[in-house]
């Protein structure tokens, strides 16, 4: 993972952590690095996942595919970004399916080991979960925004309101 230092000190999960205590954190919080080619499955709909990617090298998107196999992009992230956070969380089916959009380096890490504390009582466990809420929050202010925009009854009124955004 040293290699990929750069890429972890600018992921919001690591935000305010020293840049000497990322690797350790990493091992107590379970990390793992895992390759995967372009346009590989991630995680399929349905999947419950326990843990949350991080984007060492390359992109991914989350995909939304209807009854006729139609593919709909709802998100997508690249490089030092983190994905399946809100769905990690809540262990629960997700209803989106996680794929690389070229060959792709993932870092994962069990939310279970940032929300729960460890036996060494870590000073690192409360920056992780304030990052962690931090970046959930944010997601959630973006959704609410395109809820705002989509709710609008004209194409004039989303085009403004999108605009004042």
């Amino acid at each position: 993972m040293r290699e990929y230092i750069n890429v972890l000190k600018n992921c919001i999960l690591f935000k305010g952590i020293e840049e000497e205590n990322i690797i350790p954190l990493l091992s107590c919080i379970n990390g793992k690095k895992k390759v995967f080619k372009n346009g590989q499955t991630i995680y399929y709909e349905g999947d419950k996942i326990t843990e949350i990617g991080i984007v060492l090298d390359g992109s991914i998107e989350l995909i939304r595919y209807d009854y006729n196999g139609n593919k709909s992009i709802v998100d997508g992230g690249g490089i030092s970004e983190i994905f399946g956070e809100s769905f990690a969380c809540l262990e629960k089916n997700i209803p989106i399916s996680i794929e690389t959009k070229e060959d792709s380096v993932i870092c994962f890490v069990d939310v279970r080991r940032i929300i729960k504390t460890c036996s060494n009582s870590c000073n690192f466990h409360n920056s992780l979960i304030h990052n962690l809420l931090e970046s959930l929050a944010v997601k959630n202010m973006i959704l609410n925004q395109k809820i705002e925009v989509t709710s609008k009854r004209t194409t004039r009124d989303k085009l403004l309101n999108y605009l004042n955004l």
